[in-house]
């Protein structure tokens, strides 16, 4: 560099050192203490930063958030560049800092220094980058923090007392990163966090700390990811959660302690997720509800203390081990649309049955084995036993399942839905009222009087004679009324 810079102290703007070919340090530059925004992009030659041993803060405000911006500093494309040794005095930088391809970089050598970041830090398509281990003094990144492309990256080990990320936190695309050790310390993320197309991430074990994402939390495409035991500790989310194309994923256990969710859940593609246990800490679901293509989800027994879904949609699509839909017995009304679609192996809608209204469109189709709909009778019927008008307040489309899954066949006065009540031909019939019969709720109350203490055997059987429930009560001899549950 020419000499005539070696007195230079400090510049409160932009610092460019761009498209020099045949530059291959930074003497000349060693009295420099403060620059506003340091660019260095496109220099081939530049195998060391070392002239820059004097620079303490980059000072430059967060002007643009956008990493287009010329407001922010970048090291930027410089493929003989090995480490950033040369910098380690710098202990501030008042806006961001992007470090992207540059091919030949193995560490972040000469950031031990650095404290705080006032706008974002992205590590991205450094192709040799090893670790960051040098970042262990970095405790506050004020706005995001990203990580893309950076293949030879295998942990986070260096971002230990890092404990909160401003903004949105991303992990994309590392094929050696196997897990997010290093994160121990973050218990904070400001906005999204997103962990999208890791080939060979296995875990989340490094977030063990992190209590709270005030966005969303985004997972999706890590081939490879087993679990999310890692997440042990979030209890709250502020917006969405969702889980997309993990399909060595069996469960969602690490979000047990989550109690808090702003918006939607969205799981699809996770074909190897058997349950949903991991859920059972929530009571409200703030947005839509969709399972779509889960194929080894055999039940949504972990939704059983959700009370409230207040999003456009919930929609059960394509998961082709569904028994039943019993985790969604506390539901009572739903804002929206309810779509049950393609579950090829569930039987019955029974877990609906606490289900009184659906403010949009109620599609239930293409269920292969879906025999008993009796689940959303009081749905179809809202003025039993005329059945003139239901609970529904868009279309109603039922149909492609078993043939007694119809609209007409769940309504009517004869079908499977509507309970008849019969008792022992040996006792007389005064004394026994049966109520409400038929039955529209699946509970029956059986009111005997003037009996004697003793065992009665009571059946209860439908209109076409198959019997529904049968055993034997001991009477006491006085009024008294038993509560039958069908369900």
């Amino acid at each position: 560099l020419p000499i005539w810079l070696s007195g230079l102290t400090s510049i409160p703007q932009i610092l460019l050192i761009d498209n020099n070919p045949l530059l291959e340090n930074l003497e000349g530059l060693s009295s420099l203490s403060s620059v506003g925004y340091l660019r260095i992009r496109n220099n081939e030659g530049l195998t060391s930063l070392e002239g820059m041993s004097g620079l303490t803060e980059l000072s430059g405000p967060v002007v643009d958030p956008c990493s287009c911006s010329p407001f922010q500093s970048f090291i930027d494309v410089n493929n003989s560049l090995i480490d950033l040794s040369g910098l380690s005095n710098l202990t501030s930088i008042g806006s961001g800092l992007f470090i992207n391809n540059n091919n030949s970089l193995q560490t972040l050598d000469g950031l031990e220094s650095l404290s705080t970041i006032g706008g974002a830090l992205a590590i991205e398509d450094n192709a040799a980058l090893e670790n960051i281990n040098s970042l262990s003094s970095l405790t506050l990144i004020d706005r995001d923090l990203v990580f893309r492309r950076n293949h030879s990256l295998t942990n986070f080990n260096g971002l230990q007392n890092v404990t909160s990320v401003g903004l949105w936190f991303i992990i994309e695309e590392h094929n050696a990163l196997e897990n997010l050790e290093g994160m121990s310390g973050l218990t904070n993320i400001g906005g999204q966090l997103v962990i999208v197309n890791n080939s060979n991430l296995q875990n989340l074990d490094g977030f063990s700390s992190l209590s709270t994402i005030n966005d969303a939390l985004c997972i999706e495409n890590n081939p490879e990811l087993e679990n999310i035991d890692g997440l042990s500790s979030l209890s709250s989310i502020g917006a969405h959660l969702n889980i997309w194309s993990c399909p060595e994923l069996t469960d969602v256990d690490g979000l047990a302690n989550l109690s808090w969710l702003g918006g939607e859940i969205f799981i699809k593609h996770c074909h190897s997720l058997e349950n949903l246990m991991g859920l059972a800490g929530l009571s409200i679901i703030n947005g839509r509800l969709i399972f779509f293509d889960n194929t080894s989800l055999i039940n949504l027994d972990g939704l059983s203390n959700i009370n409230e879904i207040s999003g456009e949609e919930v929609v059960i699509y394509e998961n082709t081990a569904l028994e039943n839909l019993d985790g969604l017995s506390n539901i009572t009304s739903l804002s929206g649309m309810l779509l049950i679609w393609g579950n090829s192996v569930l039987e019955n809608l029974d877990g609906l049955s606490g289900l009184t209204s659906v403010n949009g469109d109620l599609t239930i189709a293409n269920n292969a084995h879906l025999s008993n709909c009796c689940g959303i009778y009081q749905l179809l019927c809202a003025d039993a036993p005329g059945c003139s008008s239901d609970n529904v307040g868009g279309t109603v489309d039922i149909g492609s399942n078993e043939n007694s899954c119809t609209v007409a066949n769940i309504i009517s006065e004869s079908g499977p839905c509507v309970i008849t009540a019969s008792h022992d031909q040996e006792k007389a019939l005064s004394g026994i009222t049966v109520y409400p019969n038929p039955v529209k709720n699946q509970q029956i109350s059986i009111r005997f009087s003037s009996f004697s203490p003793g065992p009665v055997q009571i059946k209860l059987d439908n209109s076409q004679g198959k019997i529904l429930w049968q055993d034997q009560i001991e009477l006491l001899g006085s009024e008294e009324d038993y509560l039958i549950d069908l369900g």
